[in-house]
């Protein structure tokens, strides 16, 4: 779909994802901003690196569950993009913890619970709230009413923190969808909005090549 429409489209298989066998997913014990975003900026060098036709100053990074979450900690640590698309991502690592209805995923990943002090540094560690100060970068979210994995605070607190702050955001929510987008006609808006949004902050001026940021 991205390619389509003219995106050069990079997808990294970064530390906790499948494919590299159980330790490579277990790897991302304690390290949720850690080993996955260093893959990923890892990747986006080589990519640049290998690829000139990419143009440094018009990357943009989509990310859905803990793709989402990277999402906001890209927002977090770095400001090489030039948009964001944050799909049911956590932005909150505490409130997170306490509105989910999974609680094993996050006690497992992160080692702990925040309630116990010896364990809140885990939490905070890679806590993109923490961080919200640095946020700086265009961020399209988007979340299901029924999404009770991550439930609606975690998109639209980030989008108050950026539409108070002066910087661009938006807000897209299913009021009948849940972690994913399950029915047709909402996929389709879906993918209008996030190719409308990432097409948005790359577009170049018309008969000058002129990047618009």
């Amino acid at each position: 779909m991205y390619a389509s429409a003219g995106f050069v489209t990079v997808q990294i298989n970064f530390h906790g994802s499948a494919g590299y066998g159980q330790n490579f997913t277990d790897s991302i014990q304690g390290q949720w901003g850690g080993y996955p975003y260093e893959d990923l900026m890892a990747g986006v060098d080589h990519v640049l690196s290998s690829y000139k036709f990419v143009d440094p100053r018009r990357l943009v990074a989509l990310g859905g569950s803990f793709g989402g979450y990277m999402a906001n900690w890209l927002n977090a640590k770095t400001d090489r993009f030039a948009a964001l698309v944050a799909h049911d991502g956590q932005f909150d690592m505490v409130s997170g913890y306490y509105a989910t209805d999974e609680l094993w995923f996050i006690e497992h990943d992160v080692g702990g619970v925040p309630f116990a002090a010896k364990d809140r540094p885990k939490f905070e560690r890679f806590n993109p709230e923490r961080l919200a100060a640095q946020f700086k970068t265009p961020t399209l979210f988007v979340h299901g009413a029924s999404d009770f994995r991550l439930s609606l605070e975690q998109s639209l607190a980030p989008w108050a923190l950026l539409r108070r702050r002066g910087i661009p955001a938006r807000l897209v929510y299913f009021d009948n969808e849940d972690h994913w987008i399950n029915h047709a006609g909402n996929s389709v808006r879906w993918y209008s909005e996030v190719l409308g949004w990432i097409s948005q902050w790359t577009a170049v001026q018309p008969n000058t090549g002129v990047f618009r940021k």
